[in-house]
């Protein structure tokens, strides 16, 4: 019996982009709603909410509103189809990515992930 693994065929340019742009338009809301969480957390416990941390949840909205507008710009049937917008799906379609791209979401997820033990150890204290 073979054990071959069928790899799927690579995205076109066009795809990947928004494929990209999505997965980082996703990760920058999970960022937010990260912050969102601990200046909640920290307002409930001090009564206050460092002003750094407030600049910081608006310039990541910002950035996840131009992330929305250019998906939305540049392509609006993919976006009013929803396509690749439930996150089994982007996973399925990792494999359909070149190996820059792949290696870019990588560096993105690990930074999703550091801000995610930064908040976590901030809530700790």
């Amino acid at each position: 019996m073979d054990n071959c693994v069928t790899e799927k065929p690579k995205m076109s340019l066009r795809d990947e982009s928004y494929f990209c742009l999505l997965c980082l338009h996703d990760s920058t809301e999970r960022i937010i709603k990260l912050y969102y969480t601990y200046i909640q957390f920290r307002q409930l416990l001090t009564g206050e909410a460092p002003a750094v941390l407030v600049t910081m949840l608006l310039v990541l909205q910002e950035k996840k509103n131009g992330l929305n507008d250019r998906l939305t710009k540049a392509f609006p049937g993919y976006m009013t189809a929803g396509k690749w917008h439930n996150q089994s799906d982007q996973i399925d379609y990792l494999d359909s990515l070149s190996d820059e791209s792949r290696a870019d979401l990588q560096t993105i997820c690990a930074t999703e992930m550091k801000l995610l033990l930064l908040v976590s150890e901030m809530m700790k204290k």
